[in-house]
Parts: structure tokens; sequence; C-alpha cells
């Protein structure tokens, strides 16, 4: 038989804790312990809770101001964002709740490029406007280059190149190169290439596919050319007739 087992002896002493070693190199200082001067962050808090050492970027104490601003990066290879080139964007909220666009030194002024001069409604860009040419001034319209170019009369259209270029009357349309190009009369219309390109009457209305000149020969007359011919219509006796003039182009009502 196995006898019993004895007891178990006592746990020697805990020997000497050794030396500490030496401390190691410091780190770099961790993002939001110290942040340099210049480093502009957006706060979501009110501007009486901003923390301390942040101050905000109103154009006091040497910061930007960035008011009514928004940041963009910067472009090297582009002149229109260089470094510290400003812009200004005006809201409803804005002088006659304008919406204006300022190059370089910050001033919302308008110019020809793109603009409403209305006091209740104006846009305005300085700097490039990417278009050649794109205006509404005094109630006209001018889309193109040189389209309504020289004194273009109140509530005036000018869609294309050279239309309405030179004396265009008030409440005029001119849509197509060289429509209504010079002096083009009051109340009247002018569709297509060279449609009442020259001293278009007033109270007409010219529609050009011709690819050449298409003028008007006098006042309250419609021209359109060219028109489809049709050799053997069939016409009522009592009916009126459309009639079109080959030569001027001019539509006319005529019954037998």
């Amino acid at each position: 038989m196995t006898g019993y087992t004895g007891y178990t002896g006592y746990t020697g002493y805990t020997g000497y804790t050794g030396y500490t070693g030496a401390t190691g190199v410091t780190g770099p200082t961790g993002f939001g312990t110290t942040v340099p001067a210049g480093v502009i962050g957006i706060w979501r808090g009110t501007i009486n809770t901003i923390p301390d050492g942040w101050i905000l970027c109103d154009g006091s104490e040497s910061t930007p101001d960035l008011r009514s601003r928004f940041i963009i990066g910067e472009d090297e290879e582009s002149e229109n964002y260089n470094h510290g080139q400003t812009g200004t964007i005006y809201g409803a909220t804005g002088p006659y709740g304008m919406i204006q666009l300022a190059n370089g030194d910050g001033l919302a002024t308008y110019n020809t490029n793109l603009h409403f001069e209305d006091e209740s409604n104006i846009l305005g860009v300085t700097g490039e406007v990417r278009t050649d040419r794109v205006i509404f001034d005094n109630n006209c319209v001018r889309l193109g280059d040189n389209a309504g170019l020289t004194d273009q009369k109140g509530n005036a259209i000018a869609i294309g190149y050279n239309s309405g270029y030179s004396d265009q009357s008030g409440n005029t349309i001119a849509i197509g190169v060289d429509a209504g190009n010079t002096n083009q009369g009051e109340y009247s219309i002018a569709v297509g290439y060279k449609a009442g390109i020259t001293n278009q009457h007033s109270n007409t209305i010219v529609i050009n596919a011709t690819g050449t000149n298409l003028n008007t020969d006098y006042s309250n007359s419609c021209y359109i050319s060219p028109i489809k011919y049709n050799s053997t219509p069939n016409f009522i006796t009592t009916d009126y007739k459309l009639g079109w003039n080959s030569t001027t182009g001019e539509m006319f009502a005529y019954r037998d």
C-alpha cells in the first residue's frame, strides 16, 4: 500500500525587482493637442461657444474674412484659383436680392459680360465668363457674340451672332445669325439666317430659310421663304386663298 502524501513546503521569497530601463525618444505631438496657427476649421456650434484658442474668420486679428464665403483649393495650373484670390456671393438677403460674383478684389460689381441691371433682380459677374456674350440689360436679352451690340432698345431680344447688331428697336425679336441685323423696326420678328437683315419694317414677321437676305417692303406684313409649291391645289371657289410672292417672300390672302 502507498503511504500518505506529505505536506507542501513553504513558498520561497520573491527576488528583487530589476532596474527601470531608459526612457525612449518622445514621439511627435498628436493633432488636437497642439494645432498650428493658420488652420481653418468648420465649427458647428454658435459664435459664443467657439473653443478657447480659436477665433472667428471675420477679417479681424489678421484672419481672412470668410463670412458669406466658401473655401476652394488652390490650383496652380489655373489663373482662376490662385493663392489669395477671393470671390463673393450675395444671396437673396443681399442688397436688392442681388446675386453677384467678384474676382480678385472681392468687390461685388458687374460688367458687360453677364448682368441684370434691374435693381430688383441683379446678377453680375466680373472676371472671366465662360460664354462669348450673355447679357440681360434694360429688360433686353442678348445671347451670342455681337448680339444687340449697339443701341438695343427696351424689351428687345437678340439671339445669335450679329442678331439685332445695330439699332434694334424696342419690343422686337431677332433669332439667327444676322437676323434683324441693322435697324430692325419696332414690334417686328425676324427668324432665320439674314431674316430682316436691313431696315426691317415695323410690325412685320420674317421667317427665312433661303440662306440669303430676306427683307421687307412695308409695315404690317408677313414674309416666309421658301414655301412648298403645289401645282394642282384643290380650292372651293368661295374660299380665301393664301398667296405668296416668290420674289419678296410676302404672304397674303386673296379670293378669285
